[in-house]
């Protein structure tokens, strides 16, 4: 079941890896008589409370409805309702061992439970019943990356690429590793394939920013922000990275306009500070001024800037 949000903790290999990714996303047929057809067009459009309670009225008409539970499940846990959601998908899969679908959709909540070993083995599972299925031989490298067992990971989304090769995540997940081995020219082909396959994915573009700042490459890395930031304008990570190339390529006012967009989008940032610290430190002595972002902000985060107070 997809996500749209990057998972929580960021680690060495992971600047910004993606979500699992869920083939029953765009599951359902077209709207029509068919309760399971409409409840199916209600998820599609979003309208995720309305169409679980249909799924349920079939539940309570056909209780054992394996696509129904495995609907529900998917449903119930975009809801933010885990463990309903893997009874639901549980059952179904009870009903229906071989449902390679159904499986890597549970290895997903199981996932989101931090119950890591069980959702390993659904993943294994499905790929034994299905080896073509790309989304989950993704999500197992995304459950190895997450564990920091990058060789796994790599062959994992190595493999889903085999199959899939316009997996925008799976290109934008190698990149992160990649980068992390200090393989530049590899990691940025791979964002640059991951934009290619969806030019919307801001956390490739954002990847793709990193790794030509890190080259030296200002101009492109500004670029890269720039279009991240046309996609996900509530991205303060990108509002900050921004601020600190134009930093880099003296533009000073504007990465202090640009990094206060960081500060205000989410105020503990505090990679944010750092770069506005440089910010002021460029300025130079007598010219830094405190934004007014900061002095919203109050004494802890002057702290953190180890500035005064303006006289």
């Amino acid at each position: 079941m997809a996500s749209e949000d990057s998972p929580k903790a960021r680690k060495a290999a992971e600047p910004n890896a993606g979500p699992a990714r869920d083939p029953g996303a765009d599951r359902g047929g077209r709207d029509g008589g068919n309760p399971l057809k409409q409840a199916a067009a209600l998820d599609r459009a979003g309208r995720l409370t309305e169409a679980q309670k249909l799924y349920r009225l079939i539940l309570a008409v056909q209780p054992d409805h394996v696509e129904t539970l495995h609907a529900c499940g998917v449903v119930t846990f975009r809801l933010g309702h885990a463990d309903h959601a893997a009874a639901l998908l549980e059952k179904a899969v009870s009903l229906r061992p071989n449902h390679a679908e159904c499986l890597n959709d549970l290895g997903n909540v199981y996932r989101a439970l931090g119950r890591r070993d069980a959702a390993g083995d659904a993943y294994r599972r499905a790929i034994a019943l299905k080896p073509d299925l790309a989304d989950a031989i993704y999500n197992l490298g995304v459950l190895h990356q997450e564990r920091e067992s990058f060789g796994e990971a790599e062959e994992c989304y190595r493999r889903a690429l085999k199959i899939d090769p316009a997996f925008a995540e799976a290109h934008n997940n190698l990149g992160n590793l990649l980068s992390a081995a200090g393989e530049l020219d590899e990691a940025e082909a791979c964002y640059r394939k991951a934009l290619a396959a969806n030019p919307r994915l801001g956390q490739a573009g954002f990847n793709l920013g990193e790794t030509l700042r890190k080259r030296g490459s200002l101009k492109g890395a500004e670029a890269a922000y720039r279009r991240t930031l046309e996609i996900s304008p509530d991205f303060p990570e990108a509002w900050s990275q921004l601020g600190r190339t134009l930093l880099q390529m003296g533009r000073i006012d504007e990465a202090r306009r640009t990094i206060g967009r960081a500060i205000e989008q989410r105020p503990d940032v505090a990679e944010a500070y750092n770069a506005l610290a440089d910010v002021f430190f460029a300025l130079g002595p007598g010219r830094a001024r405190l934004p007014v972002q900061i002095e919203r902000a109050g004494d802890e985060n002057r702290a953190r800037l180890a500035l005064p107070h303006d006289e």
